[in-house]
């Protein structure tokens, strides 16, 4: 058997079908909060993410080079290139005394605007490198 709806039922399905509610707006409210928040805080850790690999790719250099300021003015260029600033001890670059690894490490702060409030909150970042000699 089929079910049959009354005028009624029927008339108030519909008004409840086109009803925004409580729920709906928190939902989109808080959809609208996550992609404002991608949108502000996500070119800062992709650039973080990227000077990591910088960083990766400069310690597998220190196998063939072993001047530091070399290796200083690599993570220069790649800092350039990445439209990245850091202070000179920003980074940190360590020998191990019996040659067998070299440590990079990496601390520093971003700022971050949050548009439309006129406030700023810094991010804070660390990276650790070590790049083995076997």
């Amino acid at each position: 058997m089929g079910t049959h709806v009354h005028g009624n039922q029927l008339r108030r399905l519909r008004s409840e079908k086109g009803r925004i509610n409580i729920v709906t707006i928190v939902i989109i409210l808080a959809v609208l909060a996550l992609i404002y928040c991608v949108c502000t805080f996500a070119p800062a850790y992709i650039k973080h993410y990227k000077f990591e690999e910088k960083l990766r790719a400069v310690a597998n250099l220190s196998h063939r080079v072993k001047d530091e300021e070399k290796l200083r003015k690599e993570i220069d260029r790649e800092l350039k290139i990445l439209g990245m600033e850091l202070p000179y001890d920003a980074v940190k670059i360590v020998w191990d005394s019996y040659g067998q690894y070299v440590e990079f490490s990496a601390e520093y702060a971003r700022v971050v605007k949050l548009v439309p409030f006129g406030a700023e909150i810094t991010l804070h970042f660390d990276s650790l490198v070590i790049e083995r000699f076997d």
